[in-house]
Parts: structure tokens; C-alpha cells; sequence
């Protein structure tokens, strides 16, 4: 994350990644689709079932990490 998508880290995670999913032929908004639920759902859950709502920075924490 330090170097961003396009530094040497980051491509190289990205083409794992793209790797492993190949064989599945998924269209991009598809893979976005998948890749929102990771943030959007836990908050849900959380905000149905934990001790305590989510504070603004956790949220905002969520969606930048």
C-alpha cells in the first residue's frame, strides 16, 4: 500500500491477484462489486449485532484500508 498500485509492491500484488482470478473470466464490475461488499458489509454487520456502532473514523478507516 505504501508504494500504491503502480510501484513494484503494488504491481506485483495486483498481478497475483489478477492471477489467481483468471480462470474464473469475471468482468470488472463484477470483481468492484465483490471487492465494495468487503468494506459495506462488515459495517452492517457490525451495526446489527456488535457492542457498539461504528465510530466515523472506523467507518472512514474501512474504506481507506
Amino acid at each position: 500500500m505504501e508504494d500504491g498500485p503502480d510501484g513494484p509492491c503494488g504491481a506485483a500484488a495486483l498481478a497475483r491477484i489478477n492471477a489467481a482470478h483468471a480462470r474464473h473470466r469475471l468482468a470488472n464490475d463484477d470483481m468492484l462489486y465483490v471487492l465494495t461488499t468487503f468494506v459495506t458489509e462488515p459495517a452492517r454487520v457490525i451495526e446489527r449485532y456488535g457492542r457498539r456502532p461504528l465510530l466515523p473514523a472506523e467507518r472512514e478507516a474501512a474504506c481507506r484500508f
